[in-house]
């Protein structure tokens, strides 16, 4: 009986040894250690929207000044990010507007950035919400009591 008994168990672990090999998805997924690195470009803001008695997230395109480039983030594998902007639509060229650390939570992404006010250093902080997020695009969800909260889709370039 006890050998019938430490065949099973034997049998038992040998299949479940086996059977739990992991894909080559998630292999990729488990070694990746940080999803969010690379540049990403704004491509949707979105607000909630009451339609039937029903609250709605309604995306437009987002549309960077004039006929340039969109805004963008660049994420990089230290932890240190930058923001850019087009702020002049005659020469369209990108200007980091925004320069700190992230922070990747369970389901937030939180920046830290340093500006300079009435000549002394002020320290802010951000958090955004993360809704969704694959290897080519991520959406956040953005808010504050002042003005509610706002949605971002983004691709990775």
């Amino acid at each position: 009986m006890k050998n019938k008994i430490l065949i099973f168990l034997l049998s038992f672990i040998t299949l479940s040894i086996t059977s739990c090999d992991n894909n080559d998805e998630t292999k990729e997924i488990n070694n990746k250690k940080n999803p969010i690195e690379g540049k990403w470009t704004i491509q949707q803001i979105g607000e909630i929207q009451i339609i039937n008695s029903t609250n709605i997230v309604v995306y437009e395109d987002y549309q960077s000044s004039g006929n340039c480039e969109n805004d963008f983030y660049i994420f990089n594998t230290d932890f240190t990010y930058s923001f850019n902007e087009v702020l002049d639509s005659n020469n369209c060229t990108p200007t980091e507007v925004e320069v700190g650390e992230y922070e990747i939570g369970e389901d937030t992404i939180t920046l830290y950035y340093s500006v300079e006010e009435n000549g002394s250093t002020v320290d802010y902080q951000s958090s955004a919400t993360v809704i969704n997020l694959t290897y080519e695009t991520m959406e956040l969800a953005l808010g504050n009591d002042t003005n509610g909260v706002s949605f971002l889709k983004l691709s990775k370039q």
